[in-house]
């Protein structure tokens, strides 16, 4: 595993790309990500997570949760509290 320090530097940059849209998370991105945390090569089910999407995952931003529905984003919160 790298050195903790540069790894968590790692990570919070490519999350703050992400969600500025500089990156659009991909499946090349975990496999290089699970890597360099030293985690396992990725299972079938998370694979299939993955194909449902394209292989691809489009940004979930605060940003746009100003137009977003009370409904929507109780359901988003409730999934993210499960």
């Amino acid at each position: 595993m790298a050195d903790i320090n540069s790894l968590k530097a790692f990570i919070d940059t490519y999350g703050v790309a992400v969600r500025a849209g500089l990156i659009t998370p991909c499946i090349e991105d975990e496999v290089v990500i699970r890597d360099k945390m030293g985690l396992p090569l990725m299972s079938e089910a998370i694979k299939a997570d993955w194909a449902k999407t394209e292989n691809i995952r489009k940004p979930i931003t605060l940003a746009g949760a100003a137009g977003a529905s009370a409904e929507r984003l109780a359901a988003v919160d409730g999934a993210n509290n499960a």
